[in-house]
């Protein structure tokens, strides 16, 4: 991993665009594997560029389409025929475009009972960071849809 952060970071000086970097503040562990070490993965990033933790609560469970803060309800690929979705931001910006790559081929899906839309285990998951990374930069609350409720 060491020699692809610094590939990445040559690669990051001669690029123009301001890049930052959202972080799950979860354990990086799986049943059967030992765990990541978290803090050094956030030291190696940072090394590239700005690293922001962000509390990764509710974001692989809750729909950011319809947002309604209800808890989706897991299925396989396997199971449903549906198209995986994209959610559409506030100004009509497609947030797919803050998305750069799939870096997965989880077949778990999440389900959205209200809306009736089907997202991908992972895809959900980003896209939520996305909204938690661009508020915390905008200096705007956490979306209500991903608020623990008191």
């Amino acid at each position: 991993m060491h020699t692809q952060v610094l590939r990445r970071k040559k690669a990051v000086a001669h690029e123009k665009k301001v890049q930052v970097a959202g972080f799950g503040n979860g354990r990086c562990s799986s049943r059967g594997q030992s765990s990541c070490p978290t803090k050094q993965v956030i030291r190696d990033i940072a090394s590239i560029l700005p690293v922001l933790v962000l509390d990764e609560w509710g974001t692989s469970s809750r729909c950011p389409d319809c947002r309604s803060g209800k808890k989706l309800q897991r299925q396989t690929a396997s199971s449903t025929n549906r198209p995986i979705a994209q959610p559409v931001l506030e100004d009509g910006e497609s947030a797919s475009n803050m998305i750069s790559e799939q870096f997965t081929d989880d077949e778990r899906c999440e389900h959205c009972s209200e809306c009736g839309k089907t997202w991908g285990h992972d895809e959900v998951s980003l896209y939520n960071m996305s909204y938690l990374l661009r508020n915390l930069l905008k200096n705007q609350e956490r979306p209500a849809w991903l608020s623990r409720r008191t």
